[in-house]
């Protein structure tokens, strides 16, 4: 997909797993994105597809991208984002309370100001062995207190749910925009008014279970992995010149 997606069109994407419920069977592998202007693969309330060993490169706002929050039981494996660019003017702010965005002409979806190559809405999916370079952050899980827009018939809390699987990803050269940014980053908040709104600040994911971070490499970032609350647990943890190797607060 070479210069595909259509800029703050929605649902105009270079590829789209569209309203599926469950996508048995349902896989995108081994395919490219490259110069895309507006995401590389969106999974939209569809659970148990398979993203597997894509390639995404200079992309402008969130890539992988988890929509409405109300997806889980999808495999997101080896897949590579690189040079990931945030939509408009890049999430900044106070300490902690960061900054509050409404969608407008320049993002639609606010959330792009803080631009992730793996954007997971719900934690509930396993992420494993993707490479992240670049970005607002290289892997985002920003709160959903709801599921959202065409999910919003779905009553549930998605970050209620822990992580099913994050393990043996890799991120670096993120998280320099914002002080409390990092590579890895469980925070920020959306919400759906009729309009939405982002904040990228200090957000705790009222997790049922513990959110397990294992076999993470991360480098020249701002924070290895910034995560507010008291539900991650990190296991064989590995980092290189970054300014903190990790935050939990």
């Amino acid at each position: 997909a070479h210069r595909m997606g259509q800029q703050n069109v929605l649902g105009r994407y270079p590829f789209h797993m569209h309203l599926m419920i469950n996508g048995n069977r349902s896989s995108l592998q081994q395919s490219t994105c490259d110069q895309t202007y507006y995401r590389c693969v969106s999974v939209h309330k569809t659970n148990y597809s398979l993203v597997r060993k894509n390639v995404a490169y200079n992309v402008s706002a969130n890539c992988y991208y988890l929509e409405d929050g109300s997806e889980m039981f999808n495999r997101i494996e080896y897949n590579l984002a690189v040079y990931v660019l945030p939509l408009g003017t890049p999430a900044s702010g106070g300490a902690q309370t960061g900054e509050i965005f409404t969608e407008d002409s320049s993002a639609i979806q606010p959330a792009d100001h803080a631009a992730a190559g793996f954007y997971v809405s719900n934690p509930h999916n396993w992420v494993v062995g993707n490479a992240a370079s670049g970005g607002w952050s290289g892997f985002a899980f920003p709160i959903f207190p709801y599921a959202q827009r065409l999910s919003s018939d779905l009553k549930m809390n998605p970050s209620s749910y822990p992580c099913l699987e994050f393990d043996g990803n890799t991120a670096h050269s993120s998280g320099h925009y914002w002080g409390d940014a990092g590579c890895i980053y469980f925070g920020g908040l959306l919400t759906d008014n009729g309009l939405f709104n982002y904040s990228n600040g200090r957000y705790v994911h009222p997790t049922m279970g513990m959110n397990n971070v294992s076999n993470l490499r991360t480098w020249l970032c701002n924070r290895g992995l910034s995560s507010w609350g008291e539900r991650v647990e990190l296991w064989n943890y590995e980092a290189h010149d970054v300014k903190r190797s990790a935050v939990l607060f």
